[in-house]
């Protein structure tokens, strides 16, 4: 099954956000983050069962050469991405 991936606002956001940290410090670790996380999104897309579930029908996925995780949860044929969270940010502030 082709599942299609959507973003939260809020995942957006998350992902705009860090894409600029990492432009502003060094342009290719900008470019290395968004082909981390494209290659991650591609994983999800083919295989959404695979990764952890940490919360009854929410799943989560480490973006290996960043510190960041990503969340998100099957819905019928859509994946949708919940967040995109800084590993090092207060727990209690991830979403859902």
């Amino acid at each position: 099954m082709a599942y299609k991936v959507k973003f939260t606002p809020r995942a957006n956001f998350e992902l705009t956000e860090a894409t600029a940290h990492y432009k502003k410090a060094r342009p290719n670790l900008a470019r290395l983050f968004l082909a981390e996380v494209k290659t991650i999104l591609r994983d999800i897309q083919s295989d959404p069962f695979h990764y952890r579930e940490i919360e009854k029908g929410l799943r989560q996925v480490p973006i290996k050469k960043f510190p960041f995780v990503i969340t998100y949860e099957i819905n019928s044929e859509i994946i949708v991405i919940h967040s995109i969270f800084h590993t090092s940010r207060n727990p209690n502030q991830k979403p859902l």
